[in-house]
């Protein structure tokens, strides 16, 4: 993901924390991630983004996505408040129900973690 990509996702992401919900297009999503469908990679770095704006509030405040279904150009990025539960009725989901290894706490940056098999072998050496 190029720089500018980089701060256009900061920025959005901040807006969800100031305004409390925005709606995207998903194609600007899906081209700062150089993707062509969403998969739990865009989550993930999405989810990982929300937690460096939230960590110095006092509650845990999750992100939420609220998607029109495949063919809507736009989905809905919201500010959940962590006491309220979703239920499922709503449609109205939190990142970590759609990827629930987000639940699980995020490792230090400076613990080293070991790479997946996958990734490693695509690892190349400097």
């Amino acid at each position: 993901m190029n720089h500018v990509h980089a701060t256009q996702l900061q920025n959005m992401l901040r807006d969800v924390y100031d305004l409390g919900a925005i709606v995207v297009e998903k194609r600007l999503l899906l081209r700062a991630y150089e993707r062509s469908r969403f998969g739990k990679g865009i989550w993930t770095d999405l989810h990982q983004r929300w937690q460096d704006i939230i960590e110095e509030d006092e509650r845990s405040w999750q992100l939420g996505l609220l998607d029109w279904g495949e063919k809507s150009p736009v989905l809905a990025l919201v500010c959940l408040d962590p006491i309220d539960t979703p239920n499922e009725e709503r449609c109205l989901r939190p990142l970590t129900e759609l990827v629930p290894a987000l639940a699980k706490p995020i490792p230090d940056n400076d613990e080293e973690e070991a790479l997946p098999p996958s990734r490693a072998k695509r690892q190349r050496s400097p």
